[in-house]
This record gives C-alpha cells, structure tokens and sequence, in this order.
C-alpha cells in the first residue's frame, strides 16, 4: 500500500524552504549594505557650507558630501586648504574653503569687464567662459600665469568671495581635499533637511538627558 505525504507537513517544508531563501538573501542584502557603507565612508566626507561666496549654487548652511581623492577638473566645485594664505581660523582649525575650479598648471587667467577667460596650457588663445552659475561680476584682474602644481580658483558669487581673483592667489593643488560630485549639489536640499532634522533630535534629546 502507498502512503501520500500529509498536506501539512509539505507546507511547512515550503515555508521552512522560504524562510531559508529569505534569510539567505537578507544576510546578502545587509552584507552589501554594510560593505558598501564601508566603502563610502572611505571616499566621502559630509561638510556644511560656512558662508555665501557660492551663491546661487550653494547656500550658507547646505549639507554636502565632497569626494576625497578625486582629482579635480576645472568647473569642478572643490574644497581646498586656504591655511597657508589665511591662517588658521578662530578654533586653531585648518581653513577650508568651497570655491569653483578655473584654471590649473600652465594656464593663464584674466578678467576684462567682469568676464573670465582662460588661455589654457598649450594654446596661444583665450576661451572666454561659460558661467551660468556666476552671480555678479568679478573685479578685473590679471592675466595670472597658473604654475605648475598650482591652481586658480574663484567663488561663484563673484562679488563676494575671497579666492584667487582678489585676495588669494593661486595655491597648490595639493591643498585640495576633496570635490563636490554633481549629485551631491543635485541632493542638497534633502542632505540639508535631513542633517537639519537630526541635528534638532540630537540637541532636544540631549537636552532631555541633561535635565532628568
């Protein structure tokens, strides 16, 4: 005589079997995740924005995260060492500044009647620039020959910011920390609500801890 396996005992095996399958890939889900957290603490830094010399493209108090090691292009958005030209700030910190990046080694800067343009390294003609990022208009200055190492960099306020135009200088490219990645600016406005909105949990918490 033949026995069929009972129902029930088939639809535990089944749901034992799903359980499996859904641990399994739970545990690669949350491996990834923490590997992938890994990696991106690695290769990016969270900085807010002190200031408005990148207005209208950054605004005082934005959340951004820049990416360390990269090597920066020009029209980049960098965040370099401005220590050697200015000091140490008032905390006996490192200075940093979040400026755009003109022109690098071998290039050439100047600035007619508010408009920028850059001979680059190897050419004999200026190529005016496209900035449709730049609020206001830059003293004149220049032309500024770029040395090799070095870079040339401006804020997109052009009418107020300390940079390479006015006050600055050109400083070596080694200052540079990090670039800011387009889909940081393009995520800005959620990085700054949601840092905003921890950082108000954070102080009412503690505040709570404080006072029990």
């Amino acid at each position: 005589m033949l026995y069929s396996r009972p129902e029930m005992l088939n639809k535990r095996r089944n749901a034992s079997r799903a359980a499996q399958i859904f641990s399994c890939v739970l545990i690669v889900v949350l491996c990834g995740f923490f590997l992938f957290h890994i990696w991106f603490l690695n290769h990016y830094v969270l900085v807010e924005v002190d200031g408005d010399s990148m207005q209208e493209t950054l605004q005082d108090g934005d959340f951004l995260y820049i990416e360390i090691g990269r090597t920066a292009e020009r029209g980049d958005i960098i965040v370099i060492d401005v220590t050697p030209a200015v000091g140490k700030d008032d905390s006996g910190n490192n200075t940093l500044y979040i400026k755009r990046l003109i022109a690098k080694g071998g290039d050439v800067v100047r600035c007619d009647n508010g408009v920028v343009s850059v001979r680059y390294a190897g050419e004999n003609e200026f190529t005016v620039q496209d900035e449709p990022y730049a609020l206001g208009s830059p003293r004149d200055f220049g032309p500024v020959e770029v040395g090799e190492g070095e870079v040339f960099f401006l804020g997109d306020n052009r009418e107020n910011s300390k940079d390479s135009g006015n006050f600055l200088g050109c400083l070596p490219e080694e200052n540079i920390l990090g670039v800011v990645p387009e889909w940081s600016v393009f995520c800005k406005d959620v990085l700054t609500g949601f840092y905003q909105t921890s950082e108000k949990v954070q102080k009412k918490l503690f505040g709570w801890l404080l006072n029990d």
